[in-house]
């Protein structure tokens, strides 16, 4: 007779494994299915290019390790080998033609790098931020909440009912990277962009 489970979960990419990490922890028997030869979906690490590993293409790195999921499975997820490794330059861009900008961890080093790229880029930037500061804490804190939820819906309408920040919620990544002058610079906060998009 063939094995049963509980759950049966398709693809192994990060929140598949949260999901069964915590199912299994709640007694249940959970299979995870993944038809590449192993788990991490966009998570793992690869050799695309030769003598350079790097993540393939994943941008939900920053968001796993700050929420409340990372912060209960951190433990027993660094116990069975998970090691996350943080560089100060998480990401960059290279153009066709040689150009190259680089966005760092820290806003001021953001702002010294556009200034390299054209005076008065790193002050666009800080006027990005400005704009979307207000609504940072509300929009993550959103990230950990049943969206259905009393706590959740309340915060959506608070965010809402601001103009500022629906102003923003349905502007164009195009008119967000458009402040920009540099095509560096372009390249560099388009996909940021679009992510808050």
């Amino acid at each position: 007779m063939p094995p049963s489970y509980d759950a049966v979960i398709i693809g192994s990419g990060h929140n598949a494994l949260i999901t069964a990490a915590y199912l299994s922890r709640a007694g249940w028997s959970v299979i995870v299915l993944e038809q590449n030869d192993r788990p991490g979906g966009l998570l793992r690490t690869e050799e695309l290019i030769p003598g350079f590993i790097h993540d393939v293409y994943a941008a939900a790195h920053p968001l796993f390790v700050t929420s409340a999921a990372f912060a209960d499975l951190g433990a027993e997820l660094a116990a069975h080998g998970l090691d996350y490794i943080n560089t100060d330059l998480p990401t960059g861009v290279s153009l066709l033609d040689g150009r190259t900008a680089v966005l760092s961890r820290t806003a001021e080093a953001n702002i010294t790098e556009l200034d390299r790229l054209a005076n008065g880029e790193g002050a666009a930037f800080a006027a990005m931020l400005a704009e979307i500061d207000p609504f940072v804490s509300d929009v993550f804190s959103l990230f950990d909440r049943e969206l259905a939820s009393p706590e959740a819906q309340q915060t959506v309408g608070t965010l809402m009912r601001d103009g500022r920040f629906a102003a923003l919620l349905f502007q164009s990544p195009r008119t967000q990277v458009e402040r920009f002058r540099t095509p560096e610079a372009r390249a560099l906060l388009g996909p940021w962009a679009m992510s808050m998009a």
